[in-house]
């Protein structure tokens, strides 16, 4: 049982689970108030989904690269200070965003992606910090049900924002949102936990990586939630696009990208099926529904099929939300956190930049609906990697 304190005021300063669901709820809303804005204004301004693909591809290939240097950062300063840098690459990603312009879009995208990065790996390294790791599987339902009217509600108010007072109003929403965050964070003092390993000296990635790679479970634990993370990405960029061009509209797309988020209120319910199916047959399971889901969206004809189908995905894609990041928690050594953590969220980069190379390439030849496809056929491959999940995990 995860005990939290008595008093509820108490509750919300003292580190806990239900702490760091709280801060990661504003993260959360920052995000989401941009989070349909952001691809349908790259469509907007080059009017190609496979430019768009390209557009998405570059930006990601140096935001990735950037994030290695996230340990050396946390190394030379303090958690602390990176996860403040964090809010602050948000705010500034709001405000090139607002200029409404190819530059300040591309601009825009790498601060998000290089500040989600930052509050991402000094995120993870708390949460290894203040929960034991059998409390993980409790944890990370709770962080996932607090973001959840986050994630609902933000990609149609942004959108709906934009409507109604232009974009500057969504992105301001969005920036005060980061503040709001850094303001809490500033309030907790959650400090530095590991002090021994923070004044270790900085090191380069590749090593790194190399050790990532040398240890199997470690391996296969960035591989589940890359799987589901491409999935997400898809549904992010691509769903939206394919309300629009499909006649629904950008609301119709906001709604899409709401209502599916809307299913991570049930990250507690399904963490808790998790426990009982166990992680293997959950994973396994989720995966082969995701495939039957977004195969079936890229057959049919009409836009609101389409979002039905890719809604009863969301709801496999939740249970791998609630469970998926479990496997590399529980084998992660507490004396390599800072480095492993980074390798493990590069599954979020590479998750935003593989679909969309596949995408810019394959979009040359062949329609729009390969998109649904091609990522259904693909959760397959991600199944069959889950059969390796230990069974007593």
């Amino acid at each position: 049982m995860l005990s939290l304190p008595s008093r509820p005021l108490a509750a919300l300063t003292t580190p806990g689970p239900l702490v760091l669901a709280l801060l990661y709820a504003f993260e959360a809303l920052s995000r989401s108030l941009l989070l349909t804005i952001i691809p349908l204004q790259a469509y907007a301004l080059l009017q190609d989904a496979g430019k768009v693909s390209a557009l998405y591809t570059a930006v990601g290939l140096v935001g990735m690269g950037s994030s290695f240097a996230i340990p050396a950062l946390i190394r030379w300063t303090a958690r602390r200070h990176v996860y403040r840098l964090g809010g602050l690459m948000m705010i500034l990603s709001a405000a090139l965003i607002a200029t409404a312009t190819l530059g300040g879009q591309a601009g825009g995208m790498l601060a998000r992606i290089f500040g989600v990065a930052c509050l991402n790996v000094t995120f993870n390294l708390y949460l290894t910090d203040i929960v034991g790791r059998r409390d993980l599987v409790k944890a990370e339902p709770l962080r996932l049900a607090f973001a959840a009217g986050a994630w609902s509600i933000g990609p149609f108010l942004g959108v709906w924002m934009q409507g109604r007072w232009g974009l500057g109003a969504a992105a301001a929403a969005s920036a005060a949102c980061a503040v709001l965050m850094m303001l809490y964070f500033t309030h907790l003092r959650l400090g530095e936990r590991v002090p021994r390993v923070a004044q270790l000296p900085p090191v380069a990635p590749w090593p790194a990586i190399r050790r990532f790679l040398a240890q199997p479970r470690l391996r296969l634990g960035w591989v589940i939630p890359f799987g589901r993370s491409c999935w997400w990405s898809v549904l992010f960029t691509y769903g939206p696009i394919a309300m629009v061009t499909g006649g629904a509209g950008e609301r119709a797309g906001a709604a899409l990208a709401s209502l599916a988020n809307l299913l991570l209120f049930l990250s507690p319910l399904l963490g808790r099926v998790g426990a009982r199916l166990g992680l293997r047959t959950t994973i396994i399971l989720s995966f082969i529904g995701l495939c039957a889901s977004t195969a079936a969206a890229g057959l049919v004809e009409g836009p609101y099929w389409v979002m039905a189908l890719l809604l009863v995905g969301s709801l496999f894609a939740t249970q791998l939300d609630a469970v998926g990041n479990i496997p590399f928690l529980r084998a992660m050594r507490a004396s390599e956190r800072p480095e492993m953590v980074t390798v493990f969220r590069t599954y979020l980069d590479l998750s935003d930049l593989v679909p969309v190379a596949i995408f810019t390439l394959l979009l040359q030849w062949l329609p729009f609906e390969t998109v649904f496809l091609v990522t259904g056929a693909s959760m397959l491959i991600f199944a069959g990697f889950a059969r390796y999940v230990p069974r007593g995990m």
